[in-house]
């Protein structure tokens, strides 16, 4: 797998996305990311600067978060018991949040959610 560079910008839309769109009335434009296991973090960071430089950054401040302030990710979600049903154990997905190119849980979005608030 190789590795895109820092300057790398989609510019391309999502056509299949784009197509359930349209058809459900949903406006917007759905681009496309690198499906290599830093889909979240790559799409927060073309969201937000156009490109996937912060992708890294993101990943990292979320591990972070997830390992510091557990008690802060628990308690960020009324609906918390229903991640315990669908999303692999916190602490497993603390642990593939540290590995790049490892995909994300509920957990993890949990995380970045906090991470972006302090932007």
């Amino acid at each position: 797998m190789t590795d895109l560079p820092d300057t790398y910008v989609s510019v391309d839309t999502d056509m299949n996305s784009y197509e359930l769109m349209r058809r459900h009335d949903i406006r917007g434009r759905p681009l496309l990311t690198p499906g290599d296991g830093n889909c979240l973090f790559n799409s927060i960071s073309i969201i937000l600067m156009r490109n996937t430089k912060m992708a890294s950054e993101l990943r990292y401040k979320t591990c972070i978060q997830m390992a510091t302030r557990k008690d802060r990710v628990l308690e960020g979600d009324r609906d918390i018991d229903d991640l315990f049903i669908v999303s692999p154990d916190y602490d497993e997905s603390l642990i593939a949040c540290a590995r790049a190119t490892e995909f994300s849980s509920a957990w993890t979005i949990l995380g970045l959610s906090q991470v972006l608030q302090h932007k």
